[in-house]
């Protein structure tokens, strides 16, 4: 991660503190929404075509169920015991009710789901989130997002399947099938194509995840970081 962060120090163009890497990401973010627009978008939506929307449903459950693990040891860390039985009590019985993950059952049940992983759990810990990045194909991100996917991997169950065509395999349909359920969210995503509000909207984000939702005003009134400067910021090369 120190050698990620060496490499941006290069990159750094703006007075921003959040945002120091500024002409780096925009130039991130303009590569990920081609990528998206002509790779991903027309995948996802061959995927949706050729799908049954009752195995759509089945494979989406299937990759939630195995969230499971993930959310329960992020809620321990955290001290959210409550919550930790609830999503190991999902686990369990849509592993076994649910046949693997496929059907739902408890979310029948009104058997609550948390939402943690293990870049909250270091923002709990002090942590802090450090500057704002866009990583080519990932999207927006952070010093502590990163540490947070490195500190997950070992919590997803696919990771251990020896096999690796199988394993690359398995994240393919992840992925894929992820991209396609957010297709009917189209009009939010093309707000997001603009960098500032995609950015802002990221970080206001993460903040109310850290916190459980209990902000305060400085989370979202910075006059540095929502600066007018945004509307009319021109890359290095033109200023």
């Amino acid at each position: 991660m120190c050698a990620l962060l060496v490499m941006f120090s290069g990159c750094a163009t703006t007075g921003n503190s959040k945002d120091p890497y500024e002409s780096f990401n925009r130039d991130m973010h303009s590569f990920n929404l081609n990528v998206d627009e002509y790779v991903m978008k027309p995948v996802a939506k061959g995927y949706q075509w050729v799908t049954p929307n009752f195995v759509d449903r089945g494979v989406t459950n299937f990759f939630s169920n195995l969230q499971g693990i993930r959310l329960t040891f992020n809620d321990l860390l955290q001290a959210k015991f409550q919550d930790a039985g609830f999503d190991m009590l999902r686990f369990v019985v849509n592993s076994t009710v649910g046949l693997g993950g496929l059907f739902d059952v408890a979310t029948e049940l009104d058997v609550p789901r948390g939402n943690e992983d293990f870049a909250q759990t270091l923002g709990y810990w002090g942590v802090p989130s450090g500057p704002f990045l866009v990583l080519p194909f990932v999207g927006p991100s952070s010093p502590r997002a990163i540490g947070g996917s490195i500190g997950d991997a070992p919590l997803n169950p696919i990771s251990y399947i020896g096999y690796a065509p199988v394993s690359v395999g398995l994240q393919a349909v992840n992925f894929t099938d992820t991209r396609a359920d957010l297709l009917q969210l189209d009009d939010v995503i093309e707000e997001m194509k603009d960098y500032s509000l995609m950015r802002d909207a990221y970080l206001q984000r993460q903040a109310y995840l850290v916190s459980d939702g209990e902000i305060t005003d400085d989370d979202f009134d910075d006059e540095e970081f929502y600066d007018e400067s945004d509307e009319v910021y021109q890359p290095e090369s033109q200023q």
